[in-house]
């Protein structure tokens, strides 16, 4: 999935620093095109983030950390290859 643009808010970017915000924004843009289970989690792997957004794996661990800890994002981690993680972005 490419992507062209990408609507970030400034007040997340303000408050959480940039790379927050384009995570945020990423997966806000991803949850609208993922199905969701009945409790509103997607399931979505980060090998299609780390194609897209401008940084590697250790620091979107660090920027997923951070986005859980501002309690921006909730987010189940994957047990094996055959389950994803799960995400749901706060409203």
């Amino acid at each position: 999935m490419e992507i062209k643009f990408l609507k970030v808010e400034f007040e997340l970017m303000t408050r959480y620093g940039v790379d927050t915000a384009i995570f945020v924004s990423y997966l806000k843009f991803v949850e609208r095109n993922r199905p969701k289970d009945d409790y509103g989690y997607f399931c979505f792997d980060s090998n299609y983030a780390l194609k897209v957004l401008p940084y590697g794996l250790t620091k979107f661990k660090q920027v997923r950390k951070q986005a859980v800890e501002a309690k921006l994002i909730d987010y189940i981690p994957g047990n094996n290859q055959n389950i994803k993680p799960r995400y749901r972005v706060a409203k």
